[in-house]
This record gives C-alpha cells, structure tokens and sequence, in this order.
C-alpha cells in the first residue's frame, strides 16, 4: 500500500459560518479506493501569545468555553487575520485579552490542530519582559479573567484538569521545556 496524497473529485460545501468552513469532498486514495463522504473542515489559522512577565510569571487568562460547557484557563489567543502573522496576531490578542505587551522571543510551537479533517495551523510565540499597558479591550463573547501565574501553578492547573485546552497543554509543556526557569518546585517526574 503506498502513502501519498488523494485526489480530490468532488467538493461539496457543507456549512459555512464567519469561523468555519465545513465541506465534504470525494476523494480517490493511492490505492484507487473511493471515499466519496470525507468531511474537511477549514478553520483561520489560530495564534497564542504565552507571555512571561518581568518577574517570570505567566500571563494567563479564564474564560467560558461553550463547546466544552466549561471556564478554560488559557494563554492569550485568536484568529490570525488575512494576510497577518501569527506572531503579530498573538501579540494583538495578547493586547486585547490581558492588556500586556512585551518582546518578541520567538515561535514555541506550529502544528495542526486535527490533521485528520482540519486544515489551520494552530501558532504559539514567545513574549518576555511583559508588562500591562493598557486595559483589556471587551468583547461581547469573550469575558476573561486574567491571572499572573507561576510555572508551577500552571503546571498543577494541568495535573489537575483546570486547564483543559489540548493545545494549550502542548504550549505550555513546550514553552517549560525551553524555559525551565519557569518552574520551581515541580516534581521532576511531572517535569518529563
């Protein structure tokens, strides 16, 4: 059996929303089998800012998630505009949901969100030497509630299901392990 990309016969819209684009395609496979009810999903591009303060504390944010029924505690985060970059786009949501700005460090992570029927990408980037400028910016689905948090903190938000984000944890696990000055008392077993 060989592995290769399909070919796409038919495409079919499904749904279109301002956040997302569903559509059912057709697909012939390497192999020649026909999939002819394949669901693709074409969300923007999303972007996180994980955003270190001076004192290395991680700016952190609570909200309502209606899809899981839940408040999440997440970094900063939105859509990445037309034509943006997503380190510009979490710098702006970074802005907008905390009021904190700091200096661009770098990527921490780009990866698919569900590669299986997603198409974006899904952005984290660096910001350090963060300091609160200005108030956050309301937004009429979004009530956030912002918490300095040390590495540790964060850490027991994982372990103990606060924060419940799978992309989040992912940012988070790869934001500490390039900044493990981050955490203190954190067992080593729960560090690997």
């Amino acid at each position: 059996m060989t592995i290769g990309p399909w070919t796409v016969l038919e495409e079919r819209p499904l749904m279109r929303t301002k956040w997302l684009d569903a559509r059912v395609e057709t697909c012939r496979t390497p192999s020649g089998h026909v999939v002819d009810d394949y669901t693709v999903l074409h969300y923007t591009d999303w972007s996180v800012a994980v955003a270190i303060t001076t004192d290395n504390r991680l700016v952190m944010t609570r909200q309502w998630r209606e899809g899981a029924q839940a408040i999440s505690l997440e970094c900063a985060g939105g859509v990445v505009d037309l034509g943006e970059k997503s380190e510009l786009a979490a710098a702006r949501e970074l802005l907008e949901e905390t009021g904190y700005r700091g200096t661009l460090a770098g990527p921490v992570l780009k990866v698919r969100p569900n590669p299986a029927t997603q198409r974006n990408w899904f952005y984290a980037t660096l910001f350090t030497d963060c300091t609160r400028v200005a108030n956050p910016v309301e937004d009429a689905t979004e009530v956030l509630e912002v918490s300095l948090m040390s590495g540790d903190e964060v850490m027991a938000a994982i372990t103990s299901g606060e924060l419940i984000h799978g992309l989040q944890v992912a940012t988070i696990l790869m934001t500490l392990n390039l900044r493990p000055d981050l955490l203190e008392n954190t067992p080593q077993e729960i560090r690997t």
